[in-house]
């Protein structure tokens, strides 16, 4: 008959560390070689880029484990918009998505940046004023013509035939910026 001794049951456990601020914990298992605890971040907190959230177990007895992955979130917030229309997908700083094209009168490559520090403004950039307007044709005989706006962006003239002349007046925005606009349907 054989008999073993010199083993015993290995119940070195680990405990929670004194900060687990920006964590929700997860304990299942203390025991270090089952250990078996998990985490989540908090509100207010979230994964760091490119980290994974995690808990590494205590090596001695007694020992702490560690949470590690969450960073407090930092949110940017709102700047001045004129020139620019915005869509906010997501303000996070580290997940930050705005969607942003020139507002009408204006023109360029619109690029939105995150800030750099929480509650601080995103940063616009690539619209400016559209000064390329188009310009008034040299005859307009035959037509009545009220320009409102000659910007290219936002082209608005009012075209009519005028008094002895018929037909449907028609008015075409300059083919390029500096160029004149068309007039044609009135005989």
């Amino acid at each position: 008959m054989y008999q073993l001794r010199g083993c015993q049951e290995d119940l070195r456990m680990c405990k929670a560390s004194s900060n687990t601020q920006g964590y929700v914990i997860f304990e299942r298992d203390l025991v270090v070689s089952i250990f078996n605890v998990s985490a989540r971040c908090a509100e207010g907190w979230t994964s760091a880029p490119g980290e994974d959230v995690k808990v590494a177990p205590c090596t001695a007895n007694n020992g702490l484990y560690h949470p590690s992955g969450c960073v407090p979130s930092k949110y940017c917030v709102s700047p001045n918009t004129v020139g620019y229309v915005v869509d906010e997908k997501q303000l996070l700083v580290s997940h930050f998505k705005v969607e942003v094209s020139c507002a009408a009168g204006y023109a360029g490559k619109p690029i939105a940046s995150t800030c750099q520090d929480d509650g601080r403004p995103y940063a616009l950039a690539g619209c400016a004023v559209d000064t390329n307007p188009c310009v008034a044709p040299s005859n307009t005989a035959g037509y009545i013509v009220k320009e409102h706006d000659l910007i290219k962006s936002t082209f608005n003239v009012e075209v009519s035939c005028a008094k002895g002349y018929t037909g449907d007046a028609i008015v075409e925005e300059c083919p390029s910026p500096g160029s004149a606009y068309r007039l044609k349907g009135c005989i």
